[in-house]
């Protein structure tokens, strides 16, 4: 279980209606799985005696850090939410507010980077390589290797 809790990630002005829930039960439910989630991999960076300390401070960054992780993972779901809602009108502004979950996404997940950094014995968390597309392909033919049909 998270050391962060999911008051503490509405504080962060996440609401319900925002992910389509409605019943206050199910959202505290929601958050508490996320932070959850979040723990696991805090646990997994710092190691269990690092997690399972006493000291304040160290109790105090690594609930942030699961609160700015959760709340990174919050933006990628309002993202990826927003990607699915069909266009009506005829006009996507999607880019804007993509433009401006990122810019969140990143700062929280930069956040939880810098706290991560401070605990004793944290392994770095895992960045991203790019966030450029990437394109590959596969080429496939029926001929055998020599280049004599089967």
């Amino acid at each position: 279980m998270s050391k962060a809790t999911p008051d503490e990630l509405k504080a962060e002005q996440f609401n319900a209606v925002q992910f389509g829930v409605e019943d206050g039960a199910v959202w505290d439910a929601y958050l508490q799985a996320l932070l959850d989630e979040q723990a696991f991999v805090v646990k997994e960076r710092v190691g269990a005696a690092v997690y399972d300390s006493t000291d304040a401070v160290v109790i105090n960054r690594i609930k942030r850090t699961e609160r700015f992780l959760a709340a990174a993972e919050l933006w990628l779901r309002r993202m990826n939410q927003i990607e699915s809602d069909v266009t009506v009108s005829g006009e996507d502004t999607k880019n804007q507010g993509f433009t401006r979950y990122k810019t969140n996404y990143k700062s929280y997940y930069d956040k939880a980077r810098a706290e991560l950094a401070a605990l004793p014995s944290a392994s770095a968390m895992p960045t991203e390589a790019s966030s450029a597309p990437a394109f590959g392909a596969v080429l496939t033919s029926h001929f055998q290797q020599n280049g004599t049909a089967p």
